[in-house]
């Protein structure tokens, strides 16, 4: 749970550019109908809180553009290897992409592998 929500902070950042406070995403949630303080969020992102109910699961995964699914299912490969490579082009500078025919997860992996693994995060291991 603690690396997921970590990589979620890391790739969805605030307008301007910086990354979001786990007040920042405490306050939203909160302001969502799902009660919520920062300090749960930061015990999550630690991994001294192990899991929180579906409902602020759900909120916190709202707050991050991101489906619901990849907070609660055991094994949220396919939305974890798009947000490795939203993470690399947005480090990367890339503003855009375009790719022709059907996008596979086999051509998630060999981009992450053509972008290299310089963070550590890897496309298999959630």
């Amino acid at each position: 749970m603690s690396d997921r929500l970590s990589l979620l902070f890391r790739v969805w950042h605030r307008p301007e550019g910086a990354e979001s406070s786990s007040a920042d995403v405490a306050a939203a949630v909160t302001s969502s109908g799902v009660a919520l303080d920062a300090a749960t969020v930061d015990a999550l992102r630690s991994g001294e809180l192990a899991t929180a109910s579906p409902t602020v699961l759900a909120a916190i995964s709202s707050f991050f553009k991101t489906p619901a699914n990849y907070l609660t299912d055991p094994d949220p490969r396919d939305v974890h290897e798009q947000l490795l490579l939203l993470g690399k082009f947005r480090d990367t500078g890339v503003r855009s992409i375009h790719l022709r025919g059907e996008r596979t997860a086999a051509d998630r992996r060999a981009l992450l592998e053509v972008l290299g693994d310089q963070d550590g995060d890897q496309a298999t291991g959630v």
